[in-house]
């Protein structure tokens, strides 16, 4: 076991905390120390298939379950559903396999492979939940549906039932004790590939069993609810709302997640989620860490707090989350296209970056869910790369790498660095560069970490994970290697720019301080059982029943305290950071938000309406002069009617060119307009020829064909109009309908006509 010199931090508890977001411009702030009580409201008999633990559910999958041999399916449901050899994607095997829990276990919306499966062997297998290594894919937003324990089932008969092979279950029998069951057949029995996202291929799992709301594959939703949303004196109703069973892991614990789709907008958004966070009894770590994101100066998820009341009934205290949705990308980045179409979300476990992880995301556009030819081109891009240079031409690498420094400061497993999922990439439409954004922070700051983690890194560095240095916590991913380990200092500075501006005790330890004495009152009254001795809210009985207490929740805000002091010291000590002086540092730092609006095109079309193609318009402040090469005295600058000159960015525009200009733009306005002969008009902009013909050039100007006078197109539209200068390049980043533009040292210019 290593030893690590502990720093000794004298730290004055101040009210750094209460400043901790100031500045941000958040849309959660003004719900920041602020409770949100949500009133849910909908028919007695969704609320009845919702809430299980009412015992009016009509199917448990539990109990009697689902046996390899003997599948059961609630109530009168079907008897003697024998599986036979339970074979996955290799050979098959005569053995009992016990499936407790969903059949999570299996990924359902691709084809089973061997890199995700391994063939189940001659030994008795068992499945409990979704584990790590075979998460499901969602290919329909459904992995968290069904919650069930099964008992173990019997040796199956050599059937062969086969996920992804030939199948055919041998004898089917339906209902009662049955007969000797039919000839069976289902002939290519498949999960997932031909047979279809959580479906089975077609063969529902539910049916006439009635499975309580809930079926293989699906989960509750109700879709006509009534949402009040209550919160510091306001009051908002939104009726004909979606309420539905939401989280990947939601069905194996007793208080379930839930996802909100409103009617209209909560602080500017439609799309919510509320989550129970059923492994941190301390309420914090979703919230901190994403304060903490929210500070670091990278796109991320702002998280507040709710209470639930179903019809009015106590339902629970929960974490109130943005959602990262193509509207959340509308919204922030305001993109000037319609529809969202590269942001991709990374929910399965395993995707790394390597060549071929990016099978394991999906579209993030529900209407193009499998559509990844874009996504898988970055991928394979990003392989090629040799240089931390070549990957920052297609990838933001500041972003990048602070939220790896993020994963590993807060001790995050549920990320890139070690199991491989929990966020989306998104590429602007301004410079074309992906960006990472990762989210679901429940699992951090000494949450459930075990070394037995790193096992199949081929060991691990030793008992406490928390003392691990990044090279050791990390699981050998290539895009690592490049960013980080040959690109040492480059990411040192990202560590010690995280370190500052947001995680550090002198920032953290008082709104740790804040934020446990806000939730503990309603933390108070989630831990409390009522009459009946169940806790709010804990409707599901097949998931983990746990019994909370106040001091459980006094222990773990203990625990985040001890993580952030020893995880602070350990940064410092592995690179070298003084931590008084970083300290020092956050004590002056003023927080900065992640600036969406420098990438945004519709900020770019709302600046193009504002200019007139009669105004030149010469902005001061664009133009970027470095005063050891160039100084202008105000007092020495004359303007001659003969001649200007103007200097922006290396561009010299001598006299002569500019009175050649003029002469054009004369010449043009006093040449008569060869278009009007022929009863059109000339273009008084647009250059873009659509047609040509032995009298000219021909554009469209308001719907109307226009003649080109070929005299005023012989550079670019933005010249014309006297408001961005023409491309370098021919390079487009953005086409509209006055032609194409591109981006230089961070400026819009216009692509000239030649290109």
């Amino acid at each position: 076991m290593r030893s690590l010199l502990f720093l000794t931090l004298i730290i004055n508890v101040v009210s750094a905390a209460s400043s901790y977001l100031d500045g941000l411009n958040r849309t959660f702030d003004e719900i920041e120390f602020k409770i949100v009580d949500m009133y849910v409201t909908m028919p007695e008999e969704q609320v009845k298939l919702l809430d299980k633990s009412s015992g009016s559910s009509g199917s448990q999958m539990g109990g009697a379950g689902m046996n390899a041999g003997g599948f059961q399916m609630g109530g009168a449901g079907m008897n003697g559903m024998n599986f036979g050899g339970f074979q996955m994607g290799g050979a098959a095997a005569n053995n009992s396999t016990t499936i407790n829990a969903a059949m999570d276990a299996v990924p359902v919306s691709s084809a089973v492979s061997n890199s995700t499966v391994e063939a189940i062997d001659n030994t008795t297998t068992t499945t409990t939940g979704a584990t790590d290594a075979t998460d499901a894919t969602d290919a329909t937003d459904t992995t968290d549906a069904t919650d069930a324990t099964g008992a173990t089932g019997a040796t199956g008969a050599a059937g062969g039932f086969q996920m992804g092979g030939a199948g055919g279950f041998g004898g089917f029998q339906m209902g009662g004790a049955g007969g000797a069951g039919g000839a069976g057949g289902f002939g290519g029995f498949q999960m997932g590939g031909a047979g279809g996202a959580g479906g089975f291929g077609g063969f529902p799992m539910g049916g006439a069993g009635g499975f309580g709301g809930f079926s293989m594959g699906s989960e509750f939703r109700y879709d006509n609810a009534t949402i009040v949303m209550k919160w510091d004196g306001k009051e908002k109703t939104f009726e004909n709302s979606s309420f539905k069973v939401g989280g990947a892991n939601s069905v194996t614990n007793d208080k379930l997640g839930f996802n909100i789709k409103l009617s209209g907008k909560f602080l500017g958004r439609k799309i919510i989620r509320i989550r129970p966070d059923c492994t941190d009894r301390s309420f914090l770590r979703t919230k901190i860490c994403c304060d903490m994101a929210n500070r670091m100066g990278v796109p991320s998820i702002q998280a507040s707090y709710a209470r639930l009341y179903m019809n009015n009934e106590f339902w629970g205290f929960y974490v109130l989350l943005d959602v990262i949705k193509p509207s959340w990308i509308k919204q922030t980045f305001k993109p000037s296209t319609e529809e969202i179409t590269t942001l991709y979300q990374c929910k399965t476990t395993g995707m790394t970056m390597a060549t071929g992880s990016d099978r394991l995301c999906v579209n993030a556009n529900d209407d193009i869910r499998n559509d990844m030819t874009l996504f898988s081109e970055f991928i394979r891009d990003i392989n090629n790369c040799e240089t931390a240079e070549e990957v920052e031409k297609i990838l933001d690498v500041d972003v990048f790498l602070k939220y790896m420094a993020f994963e590993w400061l807060i001790g995050s497993f549920d990320h890139l660095l070690l199991n491989g999922h929990n966020f989306y990439f998104y590429k602007r439409e301004t410079d074309g560069k992906w960006l990472i954004i990762e989210y679901d922070f429940d699992s951090t700051l000494g949450v459930a970490i075990k070394p037995s983690f790193w096992d199949k890194k081929g060991g691990n560095p030793g008992p406490e994970p928390i003392l691990y240095t990044f090279a050791e916590w990390e699981m050998n991913r290539p895009i690592i290697n490049v960013l980080v380990h040959k690109n040492q200092e480059k990411f040192k500075s990202i560590v010690r720019e995280v370190l500052v501006s947001s995680f550090n005790p002198y920032l953290l330890r008082p709104r740790i301080a804040e934020l446990e004495e806000f939730v503990a009152p309603y933390v108070k009254e989630d831990f409390a059982p009522g009459s009946n001795g169940k806790y709010p809210g804990r409707i599901n009985p097949s998931g983990k029943q746990r019994t909370p207490t106040f001091t459980d929740f006094e222990n773990t805000v203990d625990d985040v305290y001890y993580w952030v002091d020893t995880k602070f010291a350990v940064a410092c000590e592995n690179y070298g950071f003084d931590p008084d002086e970083i300290m020092e540092e956050a004590a002056a730092y003023v927080a900065k938000p992640f600036d969406y609006e420098s990438y945004s095109l519709g900020k770019k079309e709302e600046e193009k309406k504002e200019v007139k193609t009669e105004t030149v318009e010469v902005e001061t402040e664009a133009v970027e002069v470095e005063t050891e090469a160039v100084e202008v005295e105000t007092e020495a600058v004359e303007v001659e009617t003969e001649a200007v000159e103007v200097e922006t960015e290396d561009v010299e525009i001598e006299t002569e060119a500019v009175e050649d200009e003029k002469k054009n733009d004369d010449s043009n306005k006093s040449q008569e307009c060869w278009a009007n002969k022929l009863g059109y008009n000339c273009c008084k902009s647009s250059c873009i020829v659509y047609t040509t013909d032995e009298s000219g050039k021909w554009s469209i100007e308001n719907g109307k064909w226009c003649g080109i006078i070929e005299s005023q197109c012989e550079n670019c539209y933005g010249e014309i109009i006297g408001k961005y200068r023409c491309c370098e390049s021919c390079n487009v980043a953005y086409t509209d309908e006055d032609g194409l533009w591109g981006i230089e040292n961070k400026k819009w210019c216009s692509i000239k006509f030649s290109c």
